[in-house]
């Protein structure tokens, strides 16, 4: 299994994108429909690329060990974030 150079670009872009409209979110709550869709959809995007990565950096050799753990690294952020929200969500407590 190999990691392209396009999915690292894609999970580096994911993680700015993501804490751009974590900002714009705290900032305007105004909208919150369009910025927590957009936070969902960009976090659920980061929590797909870092579990990939995670399975490319288990199988992989040393060749894809870089990219994979630069994948993971870039798309971890979004994928925890994600995971808390969630929790949020689904347990009624916060955390």
């Amino acid at each position: 299994m190999r990691i392209s150079a396009f999915l690292v670009i894609a999970s580096g872009l994911d993680l700015v994108a993501f804490l751009a409209v974590w900002v714009w979110r705290a900032l305007s709550q105004p909208v919150a429909l369009i910025t927590d869709t957009l936070y969902f959809v960009l976090g659920a995007v980061g929590f797909i690329l870092s579990v990939y990565g995670f399975v490319v950096l288990a199988k992989g050799g040393e060749s894809t060990m870089r990219r994979a753990g630069l994948l993971v690294l870039f798309a971890f952020i979004p994928a925890v974030a994600l995971l808390i929200a969630v929790l949020k969500v689904v347990g009624g407590h916060p955390v």
